[in-house]
């Protein structure tokens, strides 16, 4: 996690939609991974690493769909990727 951190944090913050999506993954995976370890601490409940990145995915997916974005090439392949649709701006 640290590299993936330490790669990030050199990369330039821009509008685009891949340094979107790259600060919603980092994001959904601190606060889930964190969650994970306090429920492994205090409540002794455990997942598997395929449920969480299930998680992820779908707490980044859901954020995306509540975003304002203009269609673009990268857009709709983002959209593909990540399954989201992309409304025509008016």
């Amino acid at each position: 996690l640290s590299d993936i951190i330490s790669y990030l944090s050199g990369r330039p913050i821009n509008r685009s939609i891949w340094s979107i999506l790259q600060r919603l993954v980092i994001s959904s995976m601190v606060y889930f991974i964190w969650l994970e370890r306090n429920l492994r601490r205090f409540q002794d409940k455990r997942r598997l690493a395929k449920d969480l990145c299930g998680i992820i995915r779908g707490n980044v997916r859901l954020r995306l769909m509540s975003l304002k974005i203009r269609k673009s090439v990268q857009v709709m392949e983002a959209a593909k990727l990540w399954d989201f649709g992309v409304e025509e701006s008016v």
